[in-house]
């Protein structure tokens, strides 16, 4: 599964992860169809054109372009029981074997040609609310302002924070957990490459299909590329990486220890 639960954004983009403010944006959202929050609303709802539905809350992978009604889609009738975080806690979840992490650079693919510093501010406005200039601030003070902080804001915000969350409150509970960051720059002729190791480009490693991609290996591409798929498949069969095949470098994958 790509995507984790923990980033507070999964139905309502935007909400600061406050149930009351998801209810308001689902509220503004359904009067534009002349929907209450009722039985009858939804059914409304359901009678709507899908694409009319998909436009009014259209969110774009440019987290720059103001989206106030966004809305994504999913199943519908289908809803967690739980709020994520507090049944992560309490230990209210499937146990297993688990195997997680996030990009160095996920969040270079989240800007595009038509970024606006103006639509950056709207964006932190968005996702931290009253916490804004503290945000802008801290970043500022590390020499970044306009666009230059959002792919990192990003990376942490989407990514890093509820992953890295999720795995210390597993590990904390005694489950298995093999934790990665991925930081390897693609070196063969992998059309984006100028972004590093961004969102998604390490399925190409873990499936090892950068040939079958049309893409060619670079001088360690192939190499990591058996690494990764060996290591996910061993973790697949075995719930360990290091058991079953013996990938191409001999180094043991430790669990994931919290405060490491």
């Amino acid at each position: 599964q790509s995507g984790n639960l923990l980033s507070n954004k999964v139905a309502v983009p935007y909400s600061h992860a406050k149930l009351e403010s998801s209810i308001e944006i689902s509220r503004r959202f359904a009067q534009k169809f002349g929907a209450e929050d009722s039985p009858k609303g939804v059914e409304k709802l359901r009678a709507c054109d899908a694409y009319q539905l998909w436009e009014t809350g259209f969110f774009s992978s440019d987290v720059t372009v103001q989206a106030p009604l966004a809305f994504w889609a999913t199943l519908d009738g289908t809803v967690l029981p739980l709020d994520p975080e507090t049944a992560l806690k309490n230990g209210e979840y499937n146990k297993a074997d688990y195997l997680m992490g996030f990009n160095k650079n996920e969040g270079m693919v989240f800007l595009s040609e038509t970024s606006t510093p103006e639509g950056a501010d709207w964006f932190v406005r968005q996702v931290f609310g009253e916490k804004e200039q503290e945000v802008k601030e801290y970043y500022k003070n590390q020499g970044m302002e306009g666009l230059s902080f959002v792919p990192d804001l990003v990376t942490y915000a989407y990514f890093k924070a509820g992953i890295t969350k999720m795995m210390e409150e597993l590990a904390q509970q005694g489950n298995p957990v093999y934790g990665y960051q991925f930081d390897f720059t693609p070196d063969g002729n992998y059309p984006m490459k100028e972004l590093g190791p961004h969102h998604a480009v390490d399925i190409l490693y873990v499936f090892d299909t950068i040939p079958a991609s049309g893409l060619t290996e670079g001088k360690y591409d192939g190499l990591v590329a058996e690494q990764m798929h060996t290591m996910w498949c061993n973790f697949i069969a075995n719930g360990n990486p290091n058991t079953g095949f013996a990938p191409p470098i001999k180094k043991m994958w430790e669990r994931f220890k919290i405060n490491e």
